[in-house]
């Protein structure tokens, strides 16, 4: 049946059949439907931080990320006042007088439809991933008293991202296509004056032909042939390093990260991943339970006294627990941050990702590292997540 919120299904099917659902239960049981749109309404603030880039601590509560929208100013106070309507409303999902239930459900129903409007049209001007012929099939999705300016169009950040041509859109969907192009012009340009350079030295360099032949000078009788051992090949330097596991945590959540082998329920097993057992590196995971929502996150902390430069690990999931269905067990990404500043993301992975000798470059002066995980919950739990033989290594040491 169709849904005055199937305009989301195009981006976000989930969040449109949370809304259909809300809306069909809204006379029915309209504490069940308010539970629902407060549902919607902070997976759609989770979308909002993802596109604007904005982090927030991990466990961080729905008026806490709210905070943090208002604080970008990339919001719309309108929209903003949306979002705590409903959330209050939420709280309040135990009204029993049928009248004002059903008044309270409508109005947030209505605040929802408002809020999905402008996400969708925010997620078009950030160049998020567009259906082709969606607008020909919807239409524009109308901001009716989303802005205070008379054209209807929301300006974030100064920008003009209703005309046709949008640097920034165009860069979000183009642009590492045109840092590829750029890459592969000045390499060529390089190779090409290395070439000539060359060449002209070789012209320069080269002895001048005789016109008079040369004549061969006798050949020198062998008396003994002396043999020549080769010499023995350079045993290449180990760079010196440390191994995560044995550096003490700074920061931690119960036994979320364990060092060199499972240590819960009784179970001691070292970590298998990708078909080897590694006794060495970092195993982490969130209990199901504790997730809200549809994810989770928590992050431990080393200090590492700027001694070190670069980090190295494999990363794949748990495979001693039997977890081979990717439905049930969800999905995961690592996020390593040095001193507040993000340097690496993995990427949202499932059960089967298995990848060796990962290298993260961080700054020498490093004094706090921090490895995040974030887990999307499955309906049978969550993957156990390892980063095997993980190893900082040392700052070289300058000579005098």
């Amino acid at each position: 049946m169709a849904s005055e919120f199937d305009f989301l299904r195009v981006k976000w099917p989930k969040l449109a059949a949370m809304a259909a659902d809300a809306t069909r239960l809204a006379d029915v049981s309209p504490s069940s439907s308010l539970l629902s749109l407060r549902t919607y309404c902070e997976w759609a603030c989770d979308i909002a931080l993802d596109f604007y880039e904005l982090q927030v601590a991990g466990g961080a509560s729905q008026i806490e990320k709210l905070e943090s929208l208002q604080a970008s100013g990339m919001v719309p106070s309108e929209i903003l006042q949306k979002f705590h309507n409903v959330r209050s409303a939420g709280n309040r999902a135990s009204i029993k007088e049928a009248d004002s239930a059903s008044i309270l459900v409508h109005g947030c129903i209505a605040d929802c439809h408002d809020i999905g409007q402008w996400l969708f049209r925010e997620a078009e001007k950030e160049g998020w991933p567009h259906v082709d012929g969606y607008t020909q099939s919807y239409g524009a999705i109308p901001m009716t008293g989303l802005s205070s300016s008379e054209g209807g169009g929301y300006d974030v950040g100064g920008g003009d991202y209703n005309s046709k041509f949008s640097l920034k859109r165009f860069m979000r969907k183009y642009g590492s296509i045109v840092i590829l192009l750029v890459t592969l012009t000045v390499l060529a340009a390089i190779i090409l004056g290395i070439t000539y350079g060359l060449k002209s030295c070789n012209e320069e360099t080269a002895p001048p032909q005789n016109s008079f032949e040369a004549t061969a000078a006798p050949t020198p009788e062998v008396t003994s042939i002396i043999p020549i051992t080769p010499s023995p090949e350079p045993t290449p330097e180990v760079e010196p390093f440390d191994f995560i596991d044995d550096l003490a945590l700074s920061l931690h959540y119960d036994t979320l990260f364990n060092k060199g082998h499972w240590n819960f329920n009784d179970n001691t097993d070292p970590y298998v991943i990708g078909g080897k057992t590694v006794d060495k590196g970092l195993g982490m995971f969130i209990s199901s339970p504790t997730i809200t929502g549809d994810r989770g996150s928590k992050t431990a902390a080393w200090n590492l006294g700027g001694n070190y430069y670069k980090l190295e690990f494999d990363m794949g999931c748990e495979q001693s627990f039997g977890y081979d269905i990717e439905e049930k067990f969800g999905k995961y990404k690592i996020i390593i941050n040095a001193d507040g500043e993000q340097v690496w993301d993995s990427g949202y992975h499932d059960y089967k990702y298995f990848v060796e000798g990962f290298e993260v470059t961080i700054p020498p002066d490093t004094s706090r590292l921090e490895i995040k995980l974030v887990q999307y919950k499955g309906t049978n739990g969550t993957l156990n997540v390892v980063m095997g033989n993980f190893k900082l290594f040392k700052n070289p040491v300058e000579e005098e």
